[in-house]
């Protein structure tokens, strides 16, 4: 169970991620990958909550807060900022 949501991902100065970002809850499990578009499509289980991201030698935490689902989409859009 959980909700589809394809975080748009991006860094503490607003440019997308790279290709092969990866994308982590709290618990350090991976979620996702970034795809060539630094999109990464997750099916979350906590409507908000805090993911880590890791590229290259870096890493930062984003926080979420999804709206109230809407079940007509397959998949919600949504940003995804680190913070320094």
């Amino acid at each position: 169970t959980g909700r589809r949501v394809l975080f748009e991902l991006f860094d503490a100065q607003h440019q997308r991620l790279t290709f092969g970002a990866s994308l982590e809850d709290a618990s350090g499990k991976q979620l996702a990958i970034a795809d060539p578009g630094g999109n990464a499509l997750v099916l979350v289980e906590e409507d908000q909550g805090n993911l880590t991201i890791k590229w290259g030698d870096n890493h930062c935490t984003a926080t979420y807060a999804l709206p109230a689902q809407n079940k007509a989409l397959n998949y919600e859009r949504q940003s995804l900022v680190c913070k320094p």
